[in-house]
Formats: C-alpha cells, structure tokens, sequence
C-alpha cells in the first residue's frame, strides 16, 4: 500500500498520524479564499519537483503528479520489479471524481484574457483518465487501464473492478485505488452552493465529523490511495509480503436523488448483502467497518440505518470508523 495524505507523505506515516488522531484539516492555501464562505479543506505538502523530474512535473496536472508517486512508491515498497520490456500482466484501474478543476479553471481564464493561442497543451493532462494513464506509463504497466469516475465511491470501485479483472484470468495484478486534487475555487463554489460544506473555519480540525449530531458538512481534501491487487499464487511465487485479501464486493444503486442517498439507505444495504454474499461470510464475521462517513446529517443517517439493516445485531457490536473526521473527503 502507498499513500499521500493531508496528514502525511507516506502510509506509514498516515497510519501513525490516524492513530494518534492527527487531522489534516486546516486553512487553504493553494488559492485566496477570503471571498468564500468556506475557507477550510485538506491540502496535501506536496512539492513535485523534490519527488519528480521538472520535466516529468510540467506535462502532469497535480492528481496525475499525485498517482506517479503514490504508484512508483507502492511497487517499490512491494518488491514489484519492472522489467524493461513493461509488464502486460499489471493494471491500472484507479477512481478520481471530478480530475483536475484548478488547472481547467486557469487555463479557462487565460484563454478568455490572452486568447485561444496560449492555450498549454498540457491542458489534457486535467482530464480524469489521465491519472491511471500516466501512472501505467512510468511504472510500465501494459494490462488494462481504466478511470473509474462515480464520486465517492470512485476508489473503492476501482478496487471491485480490479479484482473482477484478476478473478478472470485477464491481468495478474493491478494498482488500484483513488486520487484527487480538487483544492479549486470552482470546486468551492460549487459544493458551497449545494451548502454540502462544513463552515467550521475557526476550528477546522473539528469540521469533518462523521455521524455527529452537530455535523454541518463535509471538508474537500485530496490525496492518493494505492495498493497493489494481486492473484494469490503470483503473490506467492515471487515471495510478496500479503498483507489482506479481497474475499468480495458488492455495488448498486439507489436511483433516489442526485444529491442524497436513500434516506433508508436502501441502496448502500444492499451493497453490504452483495458484498458479503460474494466473499460467502455472514454479518457474525465482520469486525470493523470502515464507514463513508461523509459528515453529513442526511448521508450518515441513511449509512447507520443501511448498516444496521444488513448487519442485523451484530450493527450494534462491531467498531464503525470513518477516515474523514481527519482526512477530509477526498471525493
């Protein structure tokens, strides 16, 4: 696993950084949002030009510079050699929710002031498949490459798609998960309009908090979130350190409103029920949910009651957690 945070540049360091309960939740800096009612979200320290070639950073938008790092990061640290040739049996399938807005928005307004001939041709770079395709180049992954764009749940449906495409004999492993850098004034303006943003900007490392009563929004933030998904004998054969195993997944609908989920939840409860049909466990053997936990009134309440539709008793048994309260929603 690879990750790059608003609490750290590496999973290890996320991973002591949520134990600890530090947030990452502070105020924005990478525009002027004195303008905007919410002036809160969760950025990433990021310089690329430390982590990347300055040529290599130029022809990237800022998800994609995210995906190249968290992706050359993660086969590192599994000990997934790339042969010069590339590897055909390696995917890319990874989830981002909207791109990149900042760079759309910039070169939006120099084309208004300037003209279309001073358009960047790196403008493309901003658009969503760019992501999973710039990481598949520099890691020389030759297999399936796929952006999976479905909102929040981009990266966990990523994940699903990836181990579909390893349980049928297409690829051998994949680099899957989600990335976002949408720190953007249209993204604010947007979700500001909607009034799905928490205005907690006198205290913004208490702004996201999942399933509480005074919950008033959720905080934008990006990062990325890797791991390498892999057929079990292949991880075997070249002695990798397996730490989980995808035993199922489960994805619907709700057809309910493009703003709110079900307010019963229907939809998410009869996720968990595929999801757990397909891995053949019962509710009795789950013991920990990581929830989506959006900090949000109408959504957290249709979570808790999905939750407790398809866990039954054992709802009210098993920790329920939500990486939000210190990463922010990521989209």
């Amino acid at each position: 696993m690879a990750a790059l945070t608003p609490v750290a540049e590496s999973m290890q360091e996320t991973w002591e950084a949520l134990v600890a309960g530090r947030s990452g939740i502070g105020s924005v800096t990478q525009f002027d949002a004195s303008a905007y009612a919410v002036k809160i979200a969760g950025e990433v320290d990021f310089n690329p030009e430390a982590m990347l070639d300055f040529k290599e950073a130029k022809r990237m938008a800022r998800f994609s510079q995210f995906c190249v790092v968290t992706a050359k990061t993660l086969l590192r640290d599994a000990g997934w050699e790339i042969p010069p040739e590339g590897s055909p049996g390696l995917g890319t399938i990874i989830g981002t929710g909207m791109g990149e807005l900042a760079l759309l928005e910039s070169m939006h307004a120099r084309m208004l002031k300037m003209g279309v001939r001073r358009i960047s041709p790196f403008l493309i770079s901003a658009i969503g498949n760019m992501a999973p395709g710039f990481a598949s180049i520099y890691i020389g992954a030759k297999g399936i490459n796929l952006a999976v764009s479905t909102a929040c749940a981009s990266g966990l449906h990523a994940l699903g798609m990836a181990a579909d495409e390893i349980r049928m004999g297409r690829i051998d492993a994949a680099v899957c998960g989600g990335v976002e850098a949408n720190v953007a004034p249209m993204a604010f303006a947007g979700f500001g309009a909607l009034r799905a943003l928490s205005k907690r900007n006198d205290d913004p490392k208490a702004a996201s908090r999942p399933f509480d009563r005074d919950a008033d929004g959720f905080v934008i933030a990006e990062g990325c979130g890797l791991l390498l998904l892999e057929e079990l004998d292949h991880a075997k054969q070249r002695g990798a350190n397996i730490l989980a195993e995808v035993m199922g997944s489960g994805a619907t609908g709700d057809a309910a409103d493009w703003t709110s989920p079900a307010a019963d939840g229907e939809g998410l409860r009869r996720a968990v029920a595929m999801a757990l049909r397909d891995a053949g466990q019962e509710a009795g053997d789950i013991d920990v949910v990581y929830a989506n936990g959006l900090s949000s009134p109408l959504a957290d309440l249709a979570e808790t009651q999905a939750l407790k539709a398809a866990l039954g008793e054992r709802a009210y048994q098993v920790p329920v957690t939500a990486l939000k309260s210190m990463l922010g929603h990521m989209i």
